[in-house]
């Protein structure tokens, strides 16, 4: 992953991955194939064993599972229970189930199908994803860009100090509510680190879609590939997003990050020129602004990313 500085600490990042490598979607859907509830059953163990709440003769029950999942990711096997690294090796699996977790809910919203669904229609759909990774997962070409500012709570949304620019809507005021704020109080004491994003999986998987939809192309396989892209892209927002929060927010015990795209709510859409005005993700990722403020490639997302009260999510 190469990063760039551009100015004003803008940061680009290309090709972008983290936790999620595209080459491991594939891995993935065979696993959970004929195992649709593996990501619960992985939450659960390694929930209970950063709770100290797995006896032993529960944990060597678990033991092959977290194996077997562990080796999707990683060349080695699992530590010792008792070896100092443990903790953070299962930390990690936990990381890796729930944002892959997450790429199995964003396709399964975009297919409007529970793709981990234990009925027949289940089976068959994991089967064509399966497939269509096959041929086409090469196509998912993550890149970001994005910029850290300071935050200050206005009237009707927020302003960005360094940039003197403000977005307008009423629910990016969740971002300055304290602790101990009333559920419509803000904080105004503090200035805030946000974050402007926007990420891309590239141009690729649209057009192959757009190939597989023309005449004498798969309707339904262009249908189930842009379910993936679509999938694909938000995990690149999420991904990012777990990426700052590691960066950023270290020592933060009462806080997490969390991310709002312009159109959500009250939050104007028009609100992308002022986005793609600072990031210029045109030049640095390939990401344009139609004239109706939506972007190309479509598999693309933007936003702000802040730092929301735990107990508020």
């Amino acid at each position: 992953m190469k990063i760039d500085n551009i100015n004003s600490n803008i940061k680009i990042l290309s090709p972008f991955v983290y936790l999620a490598n595209p080459r491991q979607y594939l891995p993935m859907m065979k696993a959970v194939e004929g195992s649709p509830d593996l990501f619960k059953r992985i939450n659960e163990i390694t929930g209970a064993i950063m709770k100290n709440d797995i006896s032993e003769q529960e944990y060597k029950k678990s033991i092959d599972e977290l194996n077997n999942f562990h080796s999707l990711f990683f060349n080695n096997e699992l530590p010792l229970r008792n070896s100092p690294d443990f903790i953070s090796v299962i930390n990690n699996i936990s990381d890796q189930n729930a944002l892959f977790h997450h790429f199995c809910k964003e396709v399964s919203s975009s297919l409007k199908f529970n793709i981990l669904s234990r009925n027949e229609a289940g089976d068959k759909i994991r089967k064509e994803i399966i497939l269509i990774l096959e041929k086409y997962s090469d196509l998912i070409k993550p890149k970001a860009v994005y910029k850290m500012f300071t935050g200050i709570a206005t009237d009707s949304g927020v302003l960005m100090k360094e940039v003197n620019e403000e977005f307008t809507g009423k629910c990016l005021h969740r971002f300055f509510k304290s602790k101990d704020s009333e559920s419509e109080g803000l904080d105004l004491t503090e200035l805030y680190p946000m974050f402007l994003y926007v990420v891309t999986i590239g141009p690729q998987l649209d057009e192959e879609v757009k190939r597989l939809s023309a005449h004498g192309g798969d309707i339904y396989h262009a249908f189930v590939l842009n379910g993936i892209g679509a999938g694909a892209a938000d995990v690149v927002a999420y991904d990012l997003q777990k990426y700052i929060s590691k960066e950023y927010l270290k020592s933060s015990n009462e806080r997490v990050l969390h991310r709002m795209s312009p159109g959500y709510k009250d939050w104007h859409l028009v609100d992308q020129e002022i986005i793609f005005k600072i990031l210029k993700p045109e030049i640095s990722i390939g990401v344009t602004l139609t004239s109706s403020n939506l972007m190309i490639p479509i598999k693309s997302t933007s936003g702000v990313m802040g730092a929301i009260v735990k107990r508020e999510i």
